[in-house]
């Protein structure tokens, strides 16, 4: 019997309200030649009971011994996969029905050997009745792995976005323990090839994201780790790359002073080079009002040319996809 050619890498901890929808979000798929690994990392609840009552044999299910960290579990699910293509879920969100089969149809078009992997738009869930946000819009197009390590592409790279082509990634795929946040970006920076176009961003909408327990939002203690981690893994990358380096302090100063850790806020703040007027406006309510004051900034437009430079809202187009 061929292994399928789709592996899924499914990690999941105390998900018992909702890892059902995501592991049937998967299964659902019109593209149906894929399997399901599921890595429970260590849930005391009724996870394990949920993921049961899913009757499916395209789904296996292995158990940590106790809580490792999402990537860890990913590698643990990783080791396991049988397919080519290799993509991941998380265990609160949901994919549309098409995904897989948009993603595939891209990563095997004619033309389209150089890419190595694919990202997608994303809307994230409204908590109530309002409508959902999209929070991330690109069109068809290929950026390069400097891209990524830049901070050029942000959320259409986010673990649950992606689908990648184990044959042409240009290293073993995976996630390095050390960063509790931010980690698909490194992770994504190592697996892709040198060169240009080796990573496609989708237009469409093919991800429902819930605002997670641990995603750099909810958890700023986590994201300071993982800029600061960028800034001490990729010291000479980073500093090749024109105003990388600033971004990476920018970023982490701002999660600093939304812990209201003054003494790194101020380490990152003096390191960033690119001095503006407004950088020291959004430091000083950030360093006397914490998040209010950074979430006054970002509604005044107050926020300093470096932080939108890096155009987290359209990456840069460099060629287009080939979509015959």
């Amino acid at each position: 019997m061929e292994p399928p050619l789709v592996s899924v890498v499914l990690p999941v901890f105390n998900r018992q309200d909702v890892i059902a929808d995501a592991l049937k979000s998967v299964l659902d798929q019109t593209y149906s030649d894929l399997e399901v690994i599921v890595v429970d990392d260590g849930s005391t609840d009724a996870t394990l009971s949920e993921v049961a009552r899913v009757a499916d044999s395209r789904v296996r299910v292995i158990q940590n011994s106790g809580a490792r960290g999402a990537g860890s579990a990913r590698n643990a699910g990783i080791a396991l996969a049988t397919g080519r293509y290799l993509a991941f879920q998380d265990s609160d969100d949901w994919w549309h029905p098409e995904k897989l089969a948009v993603q595939m149809h891209t990563l095997t078009a004619p033309g389209n050997d150089r890419i190595a992997a694919v990202g997608s738009n994303w809307r994230l869930m409204a908590d109530d009745a309002s409508s959902p946000t999209v929070f991330v819009s690109v069109v068809h197009t290929t950026v390069s792995r400097d891209a990524v390590l830049a901070g050029l592409v942000t959320g259409v790279i986010s673990t649950p976005m992606l689908l990648l082509d184990r044959q042409r990634i240009a290293a073993p795929a995976q996630f390095d323990p050390a960063f509790p946040s931010l980690e698909e970006r490194d992770f994504l920076y190592r697996c892709l090839p040198a060169g240009q176009g080796t990573l496609a961003l989708m237009e469409s909408v093919l991800v429902e994201v819930r605002r997670g327990r641990n995603d750099h939002v909810a958890n700023p203690s986590g994201s300071l780790i993982g800029y600061e981690r960028f800034l001490t893994k990729y010291p000479d990358e980073v500093s090749r790359l024109p105003g990388a380096a600033d971004w990476y302090h920018y970023r982490a100063m701002r999660e600093a002073l939304i812990l209201r850790d003054r003494r790194r806020a101020r380490s990152h703040h003096s390191a960033v080079a690119s001095r503006s007027i407004l950088l020291e406006v959004e430091y000083q309510l950030g360093r006397v009002f914490g998040y209010a004051g950074l979430a006054v900034a970002t509604r005044c437009r107050l926020r300093p040319r470096l932080a939108t430079r890096r155009n987290d809202v359209t990456p840069p187009r460099t060629s287009r996809i080939s979509m015959r």
